[in-house]
């Protein structure tokens, strides 16, 4: 066993065997809106899916490493790679 792991390592195997297929909520909602309004819409999806694009290719990339993490894990991965940390020194096991 390295250094670093310890318990919270076997733990989250067991809840990665656990884990099912993960059910996702979806609403379908009917919007009532004009012709201007829904063009307004279709432009910020299309401005929204741009910007999250290069995103979406680096998630992608690293999803063999995230796939094994929990959700919670997962997310503070996620914004790791994007934020930039101004404490460069290493962290010491605990």
């Amino acid at each position: 066993m390295y250094p670093c792991q310890g318990r919270d390592s076997s733990q989250r195997v067991k809840q990665k065997l656990k884990k099912t297929i993960q059910e996702v909520r979806t609403d379908v909602w009917e919007l009532v809106v004009s012709k201007e309004q829904k063009s307004q819409m279709v432009l910020t999806v299309e401005a929204y899916r741009k910007f999250l694009l290069p995103l979406v290719i680096v998630i992608n990339a690293q999803w063999v490493t995230l796939d094994e993490l929990t959700s919670k894990e997962r997310v503070n991965a996620v914004e790791k790679m994007f934020h930039r940390t101004w404490d460069l020194s290493p962290r010491l096991c605990r």
